[in-house]
């Protein structure tokens, strides 16, 4: 099962920051979560991130269901090999910010998210959570940062 959770960001401007993360559950019931976040100013990708690993999800959650003609057991399968992919292609590549995602060579938490379920061959369904999820596509502008385009961020 792939679940984007969501939750307050730590130090958000006026408490409206969001941050979401992605856990997966392997075919053995293990729980892997997949995040992005700021270190030294550059966007570090993370998996098993403490922080989110036992973080309850107080701003929603949204289920990633397969892509049609995939099994849940493949999709799992396919979120966490494309986890392990987006690590080792995108850590500190990028710079971070929280509002403006969209600039060139700048990411956030989103951004992340975004990346591993395209690397996998999935979309993230259009349902709300609560807070500003800058680059998620749900909130303000709704524009939702495409792998495309960050493969073309980190080349600038």
């Amino acid at each position: 099962m792939v679940v984007l959770k969501s939750s307050k960001a730590i130090g958000s401007f006026l408490g409206v920051g969001t941050h979401v993360w992605l856990e997966v559950k392997d075919s053995q019931g293990v729980r892997h979560t997949f995040s992005g976040a700021k270190v030294y100013g550059k966007l570090r990708v993370f998996k098993d991130y403490k922080r989110d690993h036992d973080k309850p999800a107080h701003r929603g959650e949204i289920l990633i269901p397969p892509p049609q003609g995939v099994s849940q057991s493949g999709w799992d399968t396919a979120v966490l090999q494309a986890g392990y992919q987006v690590i080792k292609e995108y850590d500190q590549r990028l710079k971070f910010s929280g509002p403006f995602p969209f600039l060139p060579s700048y990411g956030n938490c989103c951004t992340i998210v975004n990346a591993i379920v395209q690397t996998a061959g999935g979309a993230i369904p259009r349902k709300r959570i609560k807070g500003l999820a800058v680059g998620l596509g749900m909130g303000l502008g709704k524009k939702r940062v495409r792998k495309d385009v960050l493969i073309a961020k980190m080349t600038d």
